[in-house]
This record gives structure tokens, C-alpha cells and sequence, in this order.
């Protein structure tokens, strides 16, 4: 296991959007949001590819609880000011939702 492995249990802030790539693999954006300190809450952006996507039918709604568990990955990009800019986010490589 890589020393980057991380587990989040938190609520999905807005509905995630799916797209498609390379030979029809599916992608799902989202954001979970989890306790930091106090009463603060954390935004992670979260990435997952095929199969886990698949196994939610690529749809999560808002407000739903999930675990998710993967990598923290860097990407770099140029914005359109010509900033470079670099983002985490977390490569799920399973996710599964929180039953009450």
C-alpha cells in the first residue's frame, strides 16, 4: 500500500457529473465534504474511473453519505490568465455509501 492511501466518510456537496473518455472508459467527478476542526468542514474533490462509477450507475446526489477510499493525485493545468496552477483531488479506487 502507498503512503498517499487515504478513507473519507462524508456527504457528497453537489450532485456529480459523469463524462466519458477514452473508449467509452466512464469518469465521475464529485466532492465530499468531511469534518476538519472544529465546526469547519473540508472539501475534497474526488475522481473515480469504471467500475466504481459503474457500480453507482455513475450517479450520486447531493447530500448522500459515502465512504471513499483511494489516492491523493496531483494535476497541473494552466488556467486562462495564464496561471499555472496544480489541484489534489483523490483517485477513488472504492467507494460505497453509508448505510443510517
Amino acid at each position: 500500500m502507498q503512503g498517499n492511501y487515504v478513507r473519507l466518510v462524508g456527504s457528497v456537496k453537489r450532485d456529480a457529473q459523469q463524462e466519458w473518455i477514452r473508449q467509452n472508459l466512464p469518469v465521475m467527478n464529485f466532492c465530499v465534504t468531511v469534518p476538519a476542526d472544529g465546526e469547519r468542514r473540508a472539501y475534497v474533490d474526488c475522481v473515480a474511473y469504471g467500475e466504481v462509477v459503474n457500480d453507482f450507475d455513475g450517479f450520486l446526489e447531493a447530500g448522500e453519505e459515502v465512504e471513499v477510499e483511494g489516492y491523493i493525485s496531483f494535476r497541473s493545468y494552466t488556467d486562462s490568465s495564464g496561471q499555472r496552477k496544480t489541484m489534489q483531488y483523490i483517485h477513488v479506487e472504492s467507494m460505497s455509501e453509508v448505510q443510517e
